[in-house]
């Protein structure tokens, strides 16, 4: 599967948000429930994307099946499949390796 450089760093934003069980911290988690947060697309750095295209990304990322965003009645939220979380987590490493 082929992964663009946006989706990744979509990816690794919402694996880096403090509001996951994690706080920021990736590398520490032993499963996708432990990335799961909140979608909040205004608050993610992502390529200089404005909020609409950001939200073309991650529909593309849920047609990928490596997040699923489930709608809440104040704030969306995104969990990581098991296939979302074993891809996510090659990036993180890639990251704290360079």
């Amino acid at each position: 599967m082929i992964i663009t450089d946006n989706e990744k760093k979509l990816l690794l934003a919402f694996a880096y948000c403090e509001m996951n069980t994690c706080n920021s911290s990736p590398e520490i988690a032993e499963n996708a429930n432990e990335l799961g947060t909140y979608v909040w697309l205004d608050e993610r750095e992502v390529n200089g994307l404005n909020i609409r295209q950001m939200k073309g990304v991650l529909g593309s990322l849920v047609k990928k099946e490596l997040v699923v965003v489930d709608p809440d009645f104040e704030h969306d939220t995104v969990d990581f499949t098991d296939l979302g979380f074993e891809t996510v987590m090659k990036f993180v490493h890639e990251k704290e390796a360079a």
